[in-house]
């Protein structure tokens, strides 16, 4: 899988693509195309952090120090949360 950085430069290129497809008038559909190919890239984003990060969100390692099952409840369901 790739790291953190290419997925956001992906994204990033993603984005500015469509950008130009916007400022050309391209078709909608090719436009929603590369949309939806942008939101599924930022899924696999937030998936790879998480699954990189979780110990340091959880405060295992790192600043963040969470001490109480509540904390860890809300981390969680922001988490998991859909869009």
């Amino acid at each position: 899988m790739k790291n953190t950085q290419q997925l956001i430069n992906n994204i990033k290129g993603q984005l500015n693509g469509i950008s130009k497809m916007i400022d050309e008038d391209k078709d909608c559909k090719a436009v929603i195309t590369q949309l939806k190919a942008v939101k599924s890239a930022t899924g696999s984003l937030m998936q790879k952090y998480i699954e990189d990060n979780t110990l340091s969100c959880l405060g295992r390692k790192g600043s963040v120090k969470i001490k109480d099952k509540e904390q860890i409840k809300d981390l969680i369901k922001e988490l998991i949360k859909n869009n």
